[in-house]
């Protein structure tokens, strides 16, 4: 146990030989014991050296392939992992990527550039290269020039057309013989096989191998952690819906009041007995990150629609009626997620197919600022992914390692003098550290157990 702030270089230089540790217990054991690491979002980024915050690094999810700027484009519903069990009008998932498919991207993209030379060496003309190939079906056009499932028309366009993919080839040092057909057929290959290269050149340079010690496989997300932080982006995203149709500073503060009072009076208070919470807003008045406690952020979301209700009132009531179908369907997925049983193999179909919904009328309604690295984690499967590989996850979320620190806090704050009064240096230093960590052997002792054993007639201790 360290306390110390949350860095990578904490992980590595004081954790670093426990997880070297259990790698090599599995290993003497023939692998019949097997260690998972239940953690929260940003201790996931540093134990597997992948990923990173949504909407800023450029491959942000540790499990997928996906970018920033691809988190809710659409993917091609014939390489869907669901198969036809995927209904929604446009598919979101991703497939995991583990550290096979690394080992074998690495061993592919050497293969690649055997084929294609010019992708690791390319010439001084590629940069003028106008062509472009789309994996999507729906962004395919087969009326713009540049693209090449380009169709011509006239026999003028298919000269022209020749011509193009002619000057395309030798850029990349490709042959121009044959038919035009064969020549698309080859300069598609070749912008497949860049499309491939590029991705795989670029994630696994995103890859911090110093800082991998589990799999991704075995780094298993606390759908506490998770629950609350989609929580609190719902209601942001709720809030600042009615906050960008305000006009003047006093229709703001008219919405703060009115959040605020519906807030402290029917979710975390009664109106007879008043709870003080206060919508963050800057001196400009500007809205601020909302943050909320676990059991906080469920009261408000169980409330949200009613809150949506009461603040986009004067608004599209299409769009309201939206929002609030929305909201219903997440409830309908956090109460799934959270259940205590595992799933059978039609339940955890079911509970994707329930994902897929909310998350299809999620994007249409707010789009790329709505997604965080938990909610991609719903819409793109990986959270399937996981149900399926280890069963229920309520098992492993971090309740009760967050009752422990909030214990640990209070003790802090109000059973200690924060550090003694010996000073900081000679032989009456006291420690910061030292007595806690001794106070919390002693409860974790009696907790579990194992203290009982001191007192016990018939123990030789």
């Amino acid at each position: 146990m360290a306390m110390a702030k949350d860095t990578k270089e904490l992980y590595r230089n004081e954790f670093g030989d426990f997880f070297l540790f259990l790698k090599e217990y599995e290993r003497e054991k023939g692998f019949k014991v097997k260690f998972l690491f239940p953690q929260d979002m940003s201790s996931i980024w540093k134990t597997t050296g992948r990923g990173g915050t949504a909407k800023v690094k450029s491959f942000p999810c540790y499990c997928c392939a996906v970018t920033t700027s691809s988190l809710v484009s659409a993917q091609p519903k014939e390489k869907c992992f669901r198969g036809q069990r995927c209904k929604q009008p446009v598919c979101y998932h991703h497939p995991m990527i583990c550290d096979e498919t690394i080992q074998h991207w690495e061993e592919e993209k050497q293969q690649l550039e055997q084929q294609y030379p010019y992708l690791s060496t390319p010439g001084p003309d590629l940069h003028k290269s106008q062509v472009f190939l789309s994996s999507i079906n729906e962004l395919r056009d087969e009326l713009n020039p540049y693209d090449i499932q380009y169709q011509p028309s006239t026999l003028e366009e298919g000269i022209q057309f020749n011509s193009f993919i002619n000057t395309e080839l030798s850029y990349r040092h490709l042959p121009t013989n044959g038919t035009i057909r064969e020549k698309r057929e080859r300069l598609r290959s070749a912008l497949e096989a860049e499309q491939i290269y590029g991705l795989m050149t670029k994630l696994v340079a995103s890859i911090d191998h110093e800082s991998a010690f589990c799999a991704v496989s075995d780094a298993i997300p606390c759908i506490m952690h998770g629950g609350n932080r989609i929580n609190e982006k719902l209601f942001m995203m709720v809030l600042l819906e009615a906050w960008d149709s305000c006009v003047t500073n006093r229709d703001r503060e008219r919405l703060i009041e009115a959040v605020e009072n519906y807030i402290n009076c029917g979710v975390f208070g009664t109106p007879e007995s008043k709870a003080h919470w206060k919508l963050p807003v800057s001196k400009e008045l500007e809205l601020e990150t909302v943050s909320f406690t676990a059991w906080r952020g469920k009261k408000v979301i169980d409330k949200l629609s009613d809150i949506a209700h009461l603040i986009m009132l004067d608004q599209d009531q299409t769009r309201l009626r939206q929002w609030q179908t929305m909201i219903s369907k997440y409830l309908d997925v956090m109460k799934f997620a959270f259940r205590h049983e595992d799933f059978s193999d039609d339940e955890l179909e079911d509970f994707q197919d329930l994902i897929d919904e909310w998350f299809y009328l999620y994007v249409q309604l707010v789009g790329l600022p709505g997604i965080t690295n938990y909610i991609h984690l719903l819409g793109a499967g990986h959270l399937y992914f996981y149900i399926k590989k280890w069963g229920s996850l309520y098992r492993y979320q971090q309740q009760g390692w967050e009752m422990k620190n909030s214990v640990i806090a209070s003790f802090i704050m109000r059973r200690t003098r924060k550090g003694g009064s010996g000073g900081k240096y000679g032989p009456a230093h006291t420690s910061r550290i030292e007595p806690l960590l001794k106070w919390f052997r002693r409860s974790t002792a009696w907790a579990t157990g194992d203290a009982t054993a001191y007192f016990l007639e018939d123990e030789v201790v």
